[in-house]
């Protein structure tokens, strides 16, 4: 700094010499204070080695302690929020960070340049033209200044199409190229994405809806490709066919050090439990709970009696029940902003029951309020609903082998975005009972949405002698809804409780959850932060303090619920 002011070598020893004197004045004003802070407690200790029995009598050590404490807190509540405020402005600096950064850019590249905002203003124009205006864009990538304009703009999103129609065939052009739902994304028309990128993320999930276009690449052409560009003398041949593989499962090959994300923040754990065990090994930890559900049962199931398949592959009388009861949902306040699907995995019956929502007055009024899509899974890929309906179709005079498809690789991923696609709630219409479904994955999943045990909350037993003792107390509130060892997050929460519409995570933290300095461990910081993700209100108590005053403690507990 003094070198780029010009100041001169002697000042600058002197503004140095009084830096470092002021330092060590500091310094020093520090080690004081600690040396001050260890005497008043040797004192303490020598106090109290001296008159002890009379601090007994008195009840004076109960009071000394408190005082202490008022002076030094140390329960781990305060230490959880002081850990939870420092996370939050090592946030908002982050962000302020960058938006100082972009507020800078702007300024240095567009504010002060009338060349460049032309120029901008002349490719705005240009993009806005039809998709179909082909010579326009390729005029575009010839003469613009593209490197000026991701100077001012460094981030877009956009399709793949519009990537080709917009921006030059320019290697390392962008620093990174990310590709979402990659699984979807054929080999040909991704790989000219990627050359525009220095290096590229690829995110999908290969337990999903693949690449449905790379069937329609002609074998032929396919085989040309590979001859003309001597593929097979790669190693991994393989992976670059482009008739055999989407770009996930070719990255996937060639992928450096994969991540997987785990945190589910869509569906209730009701409704994601089944695919989290049949397809993801369990290794979803599920940031929701439904405590709160106003809806009621999450997981329903509708039966539809005198219902038959007809020779369009359609079953109108279940249709109408789906229909029927789609209404009901838009007629019910507790429905009013959520948004509704209705699925079927069969495209036939799909299309019916679409035909029936527009032939309706009172649905098709309200289609863009409530978002209503009726689709097969793949109208649903890549979307979500707050409630589906699912029409199964399956008649008694049905053949059970309308479900084989769901027995190959591609039925299974069908499969399981479909179960996956609502956030709280799920109404299954069927037209035979759940045993009479032929066995495999439908009926796995139509047991799993029958069984009781999924459509309750489970409450773990009470553990330490500590948590027992505050349930105990806590239990003196009898409008306090009390859950003990909630699971949620990949964790079992001390206790949930529940009052007045608001809920609260409470952590009662024995000896073990502390270092030998007397700091919460750092599991459970990493534990807490998580909960917190999940939007979970938590307050922490630790034994020392509970039991130096239970009634106290328990009236700190529930002033949540009264704020």
């Amino acid at each position: 700094v003094c070198f780029g002011l010009g100041i001169s070598q002697k000042t600058q020893e002197f503004l140095k010499a009084q830096f470092i004197e002021k330092s060590l004045i500091n310094f020093q004003k520090t080690i004081n204070s600690l040396k001050s802070s260890i005497r008043v407690k040797t004192k303490l200790v020598k106090y109290f080695e001296d008159n002890i029995d009379s601090i007994f009598s008195c009840e004076m050590l109960d009071n000394a302690i408190k005082e202490l404490e008022k002076k030094y807190p140390q329960t781990t509540d305060e230490i959880a929020n002081k850990i939870t405020k420092l996370k939050e402005a090592k946030t908002n600096t982050i962000i302020q960070t960058i938006q100082n950064s972009i507020d800078l850019n702007l300024l240095n590249n567009y504010g002060y340049s009338k060349s460049t905002q032309r120029e901008i203003a002349h490719f705005r124009r240009q993009i806005r033209r039809s998709k179909k205006s082909y010579k326009t864009f390729e005029e575009l990538k010839e003469a613009f200044d593209f490197e000026a304009l991701l100077k001012v703009f460094p981030c877009w999103v956009m399709s793949i199409e519009d990537v080709a129609r917009v921006f030059p065939l320019k290697a390392g052009l962008f620093d990174y190229v990310i590709i979402d739902e990659a699984s979807q994304c054929s080999l040909p028309t991704s790989i000219p994405t990627l050359f525009r990128g220095k290096k590229a993320i690829i995110v999908g999930d290969d337990k999903q809806l693949s690449d449905f276009t790379k069937d329609w690449t002609p074998t032929t052409l396919n085989e040309s490709l590979i001859k003309d560009l001597r593929l097979r003398a790669f190693k991994k041949f393989d992976s670059l066919d482009a008739k055999a593989n989407s770009l996930f499962d070719s990255c996937s090959v060639f992928r450096e050090a994969p991540i997987l994300l785990t945190e589910h923040f869509r569906s209730y754990p009701e409704i994601i439990n089944f695919s989290n065990q049949k397809f993801y090994g369990s290794k979803l930890r599920i940031m929701t709970n439904s405590l709160n559900n106003p809806l009621g049962t999450i997981l329903n199931i509708v039966d539809v009696d005198g219902t038959t398949e007809n020779e369009l592959k359609v079953n109108p009388k279940e249709a109408e029940a789906v229909i029927n009861h789609l209404k009901k949902l838009m007629n019910d306040p507790k429905y009013e902003n959520l948004s509704l699907g209705v699925l079927s995995l069969f495209r036939e019956q799909a299309n019916f029951l679409r035909k029936m929502i527009y032939d309706d007055d009172f649905i098709r009024e309200r289609i863009e309020k409530h978002s209503l899509v009726a689709d097969t899974v793949d109208g649903f890929q890549g979307d979500e609903k707050d409630v589906i309906l699912y029409s199964f179709r399956y008649a008694p005079n049905s053949t059970p082998h309308i479900f084989t498809f769901t027995r190959g690789e591609d039925g299974w991923r069908r499969a399981n975005v479909g179960f996956t696609r609502a956030r709280k709630q799920i109404f299954c219409f069927l037209s035979r009972p759940v045993d009479k479904f032929p066995a495999g994955l439908i009926k796995e999943f139509l047991q799993y949405t029958q069984s009781p045990s999924k459509k309750i909350i489970k409450e773990g037993l009470l553990g330490s002698d500590f948590e027992k003792d505050m349930h105990q107390i806590l239990s003196q509130d009898k409008e306090l809804v009390i859950i003990p060892q909630f699971e949620t997050c990949g964790f079992f929460i001390d206790f949930v409780l529940l009052k007045n519409g608001r809920t609260l995570a409470l952590e009662c933290d024995g000896m073990q959850h502390f270092s030998e300095t007397g700091e919460l461990i750092e599991a459970d910081i990493e534990r807490q932060d998580i909960l917190e993700r999940a939007d979970w209100q938590i307050k922490r108590i630790s034994s020392r303090e509970f039991y130096r005053d239970m009634q106290g403690s328990a009236e700190k507990i529930l002033e949540f619920f009264s704020q």
